[in-house]
């Protein structure tokens, strides 16, 4: 599998706590998940592992249907259902404004170290 990113112009316009700063893309493994990582917290610890309706968040071209869900606060995976085909590229896009708009909060509380 060979997962392209074309991630340049959605860079150019995100703000500075939304920056990402890892994707899963080249070759991958059939049964692979693909991953976004941010460099910033984005969510409470409460949303890890839990998962999140797919509507547009991830799109792929060749159509791909999954499990979307954070892996831990700086980052998204996106699980398919089903294995992916040997040979065949995928072009993945992550739409952050479909993302972000349902979350209560989108960056958590800094923690503060209380003495």
């Amino acid at each position: 599998m060979i997962l392209n990113r074309d991630l340049s112009q959605m860079m150019k316009n995100q703000e500075q706590d939304k920056k990402i700063i890892r994707v899963t893309s080249g070759l991958i493994k059939s049964d692979d998940k693909i991953a976004v990582r941010f460099a910033k917290p984005q969510v409470y610890e409460s949303y890890v592992g839990e998962t999140i309706k797919n509507k547009g968040i991830f799109t792929f071209i060749t159509e791909l249907n999954g499990e979307v869900y954070w892996s831990d606060d700086r980052t998204i995976v996106f699980k398919p259902e089903e294995k992916l085909i040997k040979g065949q590229n995928y072009t993945g896009f992550i739409h952050l404004d479909k993302l972000f708009v349902n979350l209560e909060q989108v960056a958590p509380v800094k923690k503060r170290n209380w003495v």
